[in-house]
């Protein structure tokens, strides 16, 4: 009777997905034929987000093909074939959740071949693209949690893990059947780890939202009655196991529960209803082509009832069979061991790649800015040689005009003079724009070259310090200690130069109240250094502002000197008076240092910078040494 029963189920199983497959093939056919409607390349490929989207559509339907019907290879060898047109159109088209949503779907026909390596790199690519985008946006992350949970929970046996996965999978659920299975996923996690009573809290809250579907509602009641009876309530927990194989006519399910109660009835040394629901579950698991863990597992039980019996032979056949297909499964040692090796080199390699790219963007990044650089000091070059082109040719058809006229009449002199002057005062008051622009755009240069040094520059060295400061000198030899305290201090030393010279480019106190208010600055920085020089400024005469060229190029000249004092001196007293008397601005700089002779003095970088800004703002400059007897710079300008 039980025999007949089985036999009649099987068949409507198979007439049912007989009708689900004839379904799924017209709607195979409908888009294969849209598919081959697309325009071809020359190479018979096509990169569309049209063909993008019907490689996603095939998939899935061939997915569900393999999954309803009868899992035959070819179904599931047509989902391969477009999940990677799929996935390399995607790679094609630069798009990255498109290539999260190939992947995930190429791990989950992985998962159907029992390909479990594949399907776990597969999910872990497409979840580390996933992470970077909003929830919103990743249209199968549900379906990766789903699929890294799983493999965490079966092949790794990290409960833990897995159960972080499905947490986040129940927070992002759509729908109450998605929720049903990530919080029985939760359940079962916390059934792993012993804790029974959490296990049910979970499993109860799946039960309450699973009301659609008799086959989620079933395989939670199985659960929970492998709960109570591994709390101790077998009779609450057989009673629940057979309320779902009656609820659910499902391979799975009944495969599942007879299986704990195989289990119950091997606890209970019950050899006759040990071999009577083993071989129930091996008649369900044997409908499904990838149920290998159930057969094992039935096989594993009718190997200790029969063993129970005394029928060693039986016992043995069953136990050869148990073993062959445990050790084909994943949860093998040496299979998890294979996966975690598997799971670090993917890591490594994710980790490599976006490295490589944060380098890219560097390396772009500065391309760009140093092409815009050139750019620009280019155009301002070519801007520069044609205006004094301009200007010459004006100079010289002004000056073919006035040979034309010293051989007219003396009133024709005078008027020609007169316009001359004219032009020379133009001339003058375009020169004085000229340098007004200039100056804007040095400091506006100077501004941005600051900023550069101190945020970019300045930021590097700092992350570069803490990166080695996170090293732990104790580790170290005495000689790589040394080492390590010298690259510290060296670094430290680099920072503060860049922040000292970033800082002092273009002062905002000189910007915005002028140039006492610069120098005070430069003197309080200058005897903040560390140094044994103590500086001091004295101004009077200075109550109104002055050009900003003047101030400019004063103030830079004043830091110059300063920073010579500091390099070559070894004075212990500095001192900056300026004085403005009617149109006379007359700065001096004194130290009483080593001194030099004048004569004997090498035109460095920093003199002739110091000469060049003096004639730039139509100033002399004096300067006073001898050994021993310190150094004395008067500069004097007309203002």
């Amino acid at each position: 009777m039980r025999t007949l029963f089985l036999l009649t189920l099987t068949g409507l199983l198979v007439l049912s997905r007989e009708v689900e497959a004839q379904t799924h093939e017209s709607a195979i056919t409908k888009a294969r034929t849209e598919l081959a409607a697309l325009p071809q390349s020359p190479s018979g490929t096509n990169y569309s987000p049209q063909a993008l989207e019907l490689y996603d559509k095939l998939t899935n339907l061939y997915i569900a093909y393999a999954d309803s019907y009868d899992g035959r290879d070819r179904t599931l060898d047509s989902a391969q074939y477009f999940v990677n047109h799929y996935l390399e159109t995607a790679q094609a088209l630069q798009i990255e959740l498109a290539e999260a949503d190939a992947l995930t779907l190429k791990g989950k026909v992985a998962h159907l071949r029992m390909q479990y390596r594949e399907s776990y790199v597969a999910n872990y690519q497409a979840y580390h693209i996933y992470s970077q985008y909003p929830v919103e946006r990743c249209r199968y992350l549900f379906e990766c949690l789903k699929r890294m949970g799983r493999i965490q929970y079966n092949t790794l046996e990290d409960y833990e893990k897995a159960m972080g996965y499905f947490m986040v999978g129940e927070k992002i659920a759509k729908t109450q059947e998605d929720r049903s299975f990530m919080l029985r996923q939760i359940g079962l996690c916390y059934l792993k780890l012993k804790n029974y009573s959490q296990a049910r809290q979970y499993l109860y809250k799946s039960l309450a939202l699973a009301q659609k579907s008799t086959y989620e509602r079933a395989m939670t009641l199985n659960f929970l009655g492998e709960s109570y009876i591994k709390s101790g309530d077998t009779t609450r927990g057989e009673a629940l196991i057979q309320r779902a194989i009656r609820l659910d006519s499902s391979t799975v399910t009944r495969s599942a529960g007879h299986l704990l109660l195989a289990k119950l009835n091997l606890d209970r040394k019950e050899t006759e209803q040990i071999i009577m629901n083993a071989q129930l579950a091996l008649r369900y698991a044997s409908l499904e082509n990838n149920n290998l863990s159930d057969r094992a597992e039935a096989w594993q039980y009718l190997y200790e009832a029969y063993k129970q019996r005394g029928d060693y032979a039986k016992a043995l056949t069953y136990y050869e069979r148990y073993k062959a297909t445990a050790d084909s499964l994943p949860k093998s040692k040496g299979m998890q061991d294979y996966y975690q090796i598997m799971v670090e080199l993917e890591r490594d390699k994710l980790a490599e790649k976006e490295e490589e790219a944060n380098f890219q963007r560097k390396y772009k990044l500065w391309i760009t800015i140093i092409a815009g650089l050139l750019l620009l000091i280019g155009a301002g070059l070519v801007w520069l040689n044609q205006s004094v082109r301009r200007k010459q040719r004006k100079i010289e058809a002004q000056n073919r005009e006035i040979e034309q006229l010293n051989e007219t009449l003396e009133i024709r002199v005078q008027e020609r003079t007169a316009e001359l002057q004219k032009a020379n005062r133009e001339l003058v008051q375009k020169n004085r724009e000229i340098s007004e622009a200039l100056l804007i755009g040095q400091t506006m240069e100077r501004k941005r070259v600051a900023a550069e040094l101190h945020d970019n520059l300045g930021g590097l060295l700092a992350a570069a310090r803490m990166t080695i400061q996170a090293l732990n000198p104790e580790h170290l030899s005495s000689q790589e200690k040394v080492i390590y305290d010298d690259v510290l201090a060296m670094m430290k030393h680099a920072y503060e130069e860049i922040r000292f010279i970033s800082h002092n480019m273009l002062p905002v106190e000189l910007e915005k109240y002028g140039l006492e208010a610069g120098l005070k600055r430069l003197v309080l920085i200058m005897n903040n250094s560390r140094s044994q020089t103590q500086f001091t400024l004295r101004v009077s005469g200075l109550e109104e502002r002055l050009s900003q060229d003047v101030e400019f190029n004063v103030y830079n000249i004043c830091l110059e000197l300063c920073n010579n004092i500091l390099k070559h001196a070894k004075a212990l007293l500095a001192e900056i008076v300026v004085e403005k008397k009617e149109d006379t601005l007359r700065v001096t700089v004194t130290d009483d240092g080593v001194g030099f002779e004048v004569d004997q003095l090498p035109e460095g970088m920093g003199l002739r910078n110091i000469r060049e800004r003096a004639e730039a703002i139509g100033g002399t400059l004096e300067m006073h040494s001898a050994p021993q007897k310190g150094t004395r710079v008067v500069l004097a300008v007309t203002v």
